[in-house]
């Protein structure tokens, strides 16, 4: 009888335990829930995070990059191909030759760091050079320092055969051993051999020159990527400066952005818009949140600030302004924010919307 009373008490003392283990499942499914809805919203937005200027050079292949308002003679637009990059800089070679020089003259015993052709190549960016411009945007290129620089062999042998190639013409690398009177060069050249009984091809590969011939010079430089800006969709760099950011939004379709900048010679400003997207789809009601789709362009730049889309009712259906997205039937619309932050343009920030309907 004892025992059997006994029993009973433990079994509402495992019963209580289990409600209360049942109500602490109830509560952390209805604490996730909450938070998937909230992330739900943001996790659209940061889909689309702004990438580092770096995160653009990733993948280049062959493609070649300018930087306005840098030509030879005055006239040809010079190429760049992306050797390397990192979050602070980007390392270019040019496609063409920057003229010719000698390696040094007929003292065999003078290396690169004290050759005529270092001298040459640094000497770019002096006062009426080619790459003058470039003087203050140049950061520090390890063994080198903030100036133009010749690649050696190794470095060479990590690019494809276009980079190899450039505008065609031999050039200069910075290999020469001592009491040598011979240096490297890529050489870039095709004919028969005549002493052999077979066709043989010297293109585009190294080979010795004399130190007191000239060659082509195709300068390397490292660019300081906290003093330039650059355009990935047109692949221009140019100076920095303070954008005047004009946003409106498209005459046809309240959900996209129109973006330029107002600044003079700007590549954000040149030819058309960058565009920016707000969509949400129609759903058939099933419980569970929209998600809205954020879609940059190619090119959007990174000052342009997004706020987190918000929805509200329309049509009579009751849903005051929010930034959950709504779960039960009806017609909705949402809405993000764009704006330039402090820029001083006239139109600096606007609302895209976007209708959609839960059935």
């Amino acid at each position: 009888m004892k025992e059997s009373k006994i029993n009973k008490i433990k079994g509402k003392e495992n019963k209580s335990s289990y409600v209360l283990f049942l109500y602490r499942i109830s509560l952390a499914l209805m604490l996730m829930i909450s938070l998937l809805a909230i992330t739900g919203v943001k996790s659209a937005a940061a889909s689309e995070s702004k990438n580092s200027t770096a995160d653009y050079f990733k993948d280049m292949g062959d493609k070649t990059v300018r930087i306005r308002n840098l030509s030879l003679n005055g006239y040809s637009p010079v190429e760049w191909y992306v050797i390397g990059s990192d979050s602070e800089t980007v390392t270019l070679l040019s496609k063409s030759i920057f003229g010719t020089s000698i390696y040094t003259d007929h003292d065999v015993n003078v290396l690169y760091n004290n050759s005529d052709l270092k001298a040459y190549v640094e000497s770019l960016i002096e006062d009426g050079k080619a790459l003058a411009m470039l003087k203050d945007l140049l950061a520090e290129a390890s063994g080198f320092g903030k100036v133009p620089y010749i690649l050696n062999e190794n470095a060479v042998k990590t690019l494809s055969e276009t980079k190899r190639r450039g505008d065609g013409n031999s050039w200069w690398l910075r290999d020469k051993e001592k009491l040598s009177n011979h240096a490297s060069i890529l050489y870039l050249y095709k004919y028969t051999d005549v002493y052999h009984s077979q066709m043989e091809s010297y293109d585009n590969t190294v080979r010795g020159q004399n130190i007191w011939d000239s060659c082509g010079v195709r300068p390397v430089i490292k660019l300081d990527l906290n003093k330039i800006n650059y355009n990935p969709r047109s692949r221009v760099f140019y100076l920095k400066h303070t954008h005047k950011w004009d946003l409106e939004t498209d005459s046809k379709n309240s959900n996209i952005a129109l973006v330029k900048c107002l600044v003079k010679d700007c590549p954000y400003g040149q030819n058309e818009e960058y565009k920016f997207r707000l969509t949400v789809a129609d759903k058939n009601y099933d419980g569970s949140v929209v998600e809205a789709d954020l879609h940059k362009y190619p090119g959007f730049h990174k000052e342009i600030f997004l706020s987190d889309v918000y929805y509200e009712g329309r049509n009579g259906t009751v849903y005051k302004k929010n930034i959950l997205p709504p779960t039960a039937k009806g017609e909705y619309t949402a809405f993000i924010d764009l704006s330039s932050g402090e820029g001083t343009s006239d139109n600096n920030k606007i609302t895209l919307s976007d209708d959609f309907t839960i059935k």
